[in-house]
């Protein structure tokens, strides 16, 4: 079980390798161990191999040796297992709780939010055979399956919020349009494949606004650190980071940040404000020494 900061450290470890090298769930779990979820990473990635045993011993009973050959009666296999005998669901009632971000606690759980549990379904998924990817929806997130050969449009939408419920074109539109408005063109670049490093970005992004909604400034702070491990020209990382190292009191990380903000976008919409916010960390910063 590694502690918060070894966990933050082997994620930027882990991140730094070629996209398809990362192990989307394990990273997954470091990101919940960084933010001091008490996260035994070997257990969850066994309890995921577990379930995806379990689904390829029920294929096999199918008759179903090779997953990429029969995609629809594996994804039912999947379902089955996943929904109809773990009980895995979404978290409607408490949509916000932090935990439902925390793969390992919605392993233990069994409820999360839509990219948590698409998480789950990816993995028990690639440990069958079956290569499954994120759809980044506006508003929901979702999983796609594509045949080999096949063109831009995913063969198979899923929703693993709703048990796994295959999606429409016209289904994914309404979840956007319940998202943001009827006006909201839909487009089918949203049905792109995520890469693991934008499915984890996502994560991160959804914990940063959690803790912000919150004012719990600090597990912010850890957030965003682990996603400029993700994206080093994250710029507009730096610039919120100073913003949180200033309201946490940390005045000479905050003066950093935002002084190397302002050297990459010196003529932002809000260059006045930050350079009012230099000017007083440099003021604090002396008064406090």
């Amino acid at each position: 079980m590694p502690t918060p900061s070894d966990a933050r450290r082997l994620f930027g470890t882990l991140v730094r390798q070629s996209d398809n090298q990362i192990n989307l769930a394990e990273a997954a779990l470091l990101i919940a161990a960084g933010q001091g979820s008490d996260t035994h990473t070997e257990l969850c990635l066994s309890q995921l191999s577990a379930l995806a045993a379990r689904v390829g011993t029920l294929l096999r009973l199918q008759g179903i040796e090779d997953p990429t050959r029969a995609p629809h009666e594996t994804i039912a296999t999947i379902n089955k297992v996943l929904f109809e005998e773990e009980g895995f669901t979404g978290n409607e009632e408490d949509y916000y709780d932090v935990e439902n971000s925390f793969l390992d606690r919605v392993l233990a759980r069994r409820v999360g939010i839509p990219i948590t549990l698409s998480i789950v379904y990816i993995e028990v998924a690639r440990l069958v055979g079956l290569t499954l990817h994120g759809i980044g929806l506006p508003g929901h997130f979702a999983v796609g399956y594509w045949s080999p050969g096949a063109g831009r449009m995913p063969d198979i939408i899923l929703d693993p919020f709703n048990e796994g419920q295959v999606m429409t074109l016209e289904d994914c539109a309404a979840r956007v349009h319940a998202a943001y408005g009827e006006d909201v063109v839909f487009t089918p670049e949203w049905l792109d494949p995520m890469s693991h490093k934008q499915i984890l970005i996502r994560v991160l992004n959804n914990l940063k606004h959690i803790h912000s909604a919150q004012d719990e400034h600090k597990a912010a702070l850890r957030t965003i650190d682990m996603l400029l491990m993700l994206e080093p020209d994250a710029i507009w990382e730096v610039k919120e980071r100073g913003i949180l190292y200033y309201r946490t009191g940390a005045f000479v990380p905050a003066l950093a940040d935002l002084r190397r903000y302002l050297k990459h976008a010196p003529r932002g919409d809000d260059t006045n404000l930050l350079r009012y916010y230099v000017d007083l960390l440099q003021r604090l910063i002396v008064c406090n020494n």
